[in-house]
Order: C-alpha cells, then structure tokens, then sequence
C-alpha cells in the first residue's frame, strides 16, 4: 500500500515522535507485546519498553537518528563477533531501558492492505488464522503437544506469512544460503509457480 508506506507512517511517525514502525504486523499470529492504539493512528501497536523485540529488523520505518545511537551504543569496538549479528543486534537492542530514540510502534497488517481487494483479503487472513488456531488447539487437546508441534510445523509455511502495507515473508527469500523451504512450499500451494521460477532463475 504505497499510501500507507509513503504518507500514512511518515505522519503517524512524526505525530508520535517515534524511533520505530515495524511493518511486521502484530495482528497475524505473532509475538508481540503493547497497547494497541485507536482508528485514529490506524491500530498501531506501541510496543512495551520491557519486549525484547521492539526493534526487530524485519522491513520497517526507522528514525535514522535513533538507529545510529542504538548502533552507536550496541558497537563496542572489543565485543566479540558473534555480538553483531542481527539476532544479536535485535536482543541487545530490547534490553535498552532508555527513552531517548523515542517509542517503538508495529502495524495493524491487515488494516493497511492495498489494491481493490484489500477487504476480502483480511476477512480471508482472519477466518484461516481462527481456523487453524481452533484446529492446533484441538490436537493438543486430543494428540498432544508433541503432534501439536508437528502440525504447526506442516502449517509453517503459512503462518510465516504477514500480510499488510509490506507484505514479507518470515526470514525472507534465503534461508542459511538457499531457497527459503517454507517460502517455496507458500507459493507453491498458493500456485504462484511463476513467482517461484522468478526466484529459482535469479538465485543460478
């Protein structure tokens, strides 16, 4: 939704003096942790200052004053390599109690969809995660968590994907340098077997 991406969050960013919008939706089966704001700032979550992944480096809207003091504060010269990877940078980046960047905000996904077909787009994304919930919580129930675990991991494929103003899939394309498995299996049961050709040719 270029409106929301290119207008609506700038504002809204501005308006809140935040450091931080993440376009990784809170509404889609996520972790995540805050009060969700009224119709007014489009049902941004702000996300509390004691959740550890208030600035997780999925696609997002940055102050880019606030990105570099927490990298500024994160980079110590003698830290270890393994300290500056992502992961890292997310986790050490949520232990900060310090207010000076600004609050941290996530979007409503699916209240900033675009195109003509926005609104049978988010009905469709609540029903499937109503239903799959309903279905995970009834094998564990009747199975167990152990079954449980498995039929989560066969529905990965689409509970990683958030829809919304930037629709993204979890982890991305790659996954430890190869095709992302869950993405392939995302597109191919969603016949989009051209997109995937698309990625398989870019990737030889």
């Amino acid at each position: 939704n270029e409106i929301h991406l290119n207008t609506t969050l700038p504002a809204l960013m501005n308006e809140l003096g935040a450091a931080y919008i993440g376009l990784h939706g809170w509404d889609q089966n996520t972790t995540s942790d805050g009060i969700r704001l009224g119709r007014r700032y489009r049902y941004l979550q702000h996300q509390s200052d004691n959740f550890l992944w208030r600035y997780a480096l999925h696609p997002a809207l940055w102050d880019t004053r606030a990105l570099a003091g927490i990298s500024s504060v994160l980079m110590d010269p003698g830290d270890d390599l393994s300290l500056r990877s992502a992961w890292a940078f997310e986790r050490r980046a949520g232990t900060l109690q310090t207010n000076e960047w600004g609050p941290s905000y996530r979007v409503c996904g699916l209240g900033m969809l675009g195109g003509r077909d926005r609104l049978p787009r988010s009905v469709n994304r609540h029903i499937k995660f109503l239903l799959l919930n309903t279905l995970l919580w009834v094998i564990k129930i009747l199975f167990g968590k152990t079954v449980q675990s498995k039929a989560v991991n066969f529905f990965m494929h689409e509970l990683l994907f958030f829809d919304g103003p930037y629709p993204m899939y979890w982890s991305g394309v790659m996954q430890k340098g190869k095709l992302n498995k869950n993405l392939e299996k995302y597109l191919l049961v969603h016949r989009r077997r051209g997109d995937l050709s698309l990625i398989k040719d870019a990737l030889q």
